[in-house]
């Protein structure tokens, strides 16, 4: 328990200070008269447009869980396990939002937790392909190669894993069992038997066609947001780095909603590789941030509430490894 304790602490105080070295680094040259100026000077029918707009983003994520349910769970079951995940994750550390949908999905549709834990881990591996082949196009162009390569490897390797895992399922098997972890076990064990009796070539095809429906909405979030609203003159391929460089803000382990962490990518893209003003640069961060955070916290908490869920009951599942 000691020992735990202590890991939680270590890893509090290093996502904390995270947080707090990537808010130092956007506001540390920020003329806030100006900022204030600038966000002033936004169109709110626009920052409306938009906002309705990104819920596009929503449905269709929605529409691939349901997929990956082999279209059993239904959309609206499908899109409420999307946005409560996202909701808790707004609100809640440690990435608990998969943690709730897979418990939510468990709930609504009687499924095995092995069955929503492989059904989650195929969603965000695809968003990951999808993130590191984005990445790499952005790193080829602007020559940021070195921002990717954790990334890469992360991909790669899970790659890897399923080569062995389908073409090898005995000695897979044996090394799943090995795992300490039930939940991992678990999950481990469901995308074992679907790569040896169910999952193929159709299926990453069609299921890379989902991931690239939902990423190209979630770019154009920002490419209005950077275009339209903030009128900020950048071509289309810098608007899509920025956009890619969020989005590994977005999905690193740090603060509830990727506070901080998020806002510096935008800034440190925008500011610091392309020269656009800091004041600018935060004001589109924020904004952003703000069309990201506040759609999906609100819907998503009326599921969490509805559900009938406590933060403390997905935390024990995910400290208990899911049993």
């Amino acid at each position: 328990m000691k020992k735990a304790a202590l890991k939680n602490t270590a890893s509090f105080m290093l996502k904390l200070a995270l947080v707090a070295g990537c808010l130092y680094f956007v506001v540390r040259d920020v003329d806030f008269r100006e900022f204030w100026r600038v966000v002033m000077r936004f169109d709110p029918t626009a920052i409306a447009v938009v906002t309705l707009y990104s819920l596009l983003g929503y449905v269709m994520a929605g529409l691939r869980l349901n997929y990956l349910t082999r279209f059993d769970a239904g959309n609206r079951v499908c899109f409420d396990a999307y946005m409560l995940s996202m909701g808790v994750n707004n609100i809640a550390p440690a990435k608990l939002g998969e943690v709730s949908k897979a418990l939510f999905l468990r709930t609504k549709c009687n499924y095995s937790l092995a069955k929503t834990l492989s059904i989650v881990f195929w969603e965000r591996f695809f968003d990951l392909n999808a993130l590191l082949l984005m990445g790499c196009v952005v790193a080829l162009i602007f020559r940021i190669q070195l921002a990717f390569v954790p990334l890469a490897v992360c991909v790669l390797s899970i790659w890897g894993a399923l080569f062995v895992i389908k073409y090898f399922p005995a000695t897979a098997q044996w090394i799943v069992d090995k795992v300490p972890v039930e939940r991992l076990r678990l999950g481990l064990s469901q995308v074992r038997e679907q790569l040896v009796h169910g999952v193929n070539l159709p299926f990453f095809l069609t299921l890379g066609l989902y991931t690239a429906g939902c990423w190209l909405l979630y770019a154009g979030n920002t490419i209005l947001v950077v275009t339209w609203i903030a009128h900020v003159p950048l071509s289309l391929d810098k608007v899509l780095a920025v956009f890619v460089l969020s989005s590994v803000g977005m999905a690193m382990p740090s603060s509830p909603g990727a506070l901080g962490v998020f806002e510096f990518a935008v800034v440190f893209s925008m500011s610091t590789i392309f020269k656009v003003d800091n004041e600018t640069a935060l004001a589109v961060g924020l904004l952003l941030h703000m069309m990201l955070f506040v759609p999906t916290t609100l819907y998503g908490m009326w599921v969490f509430l509805k559900s009938g869920m406590t933060l403390k009951k997905i935390h024990d599942i995910e400290e208990q490894g899911g049993q």
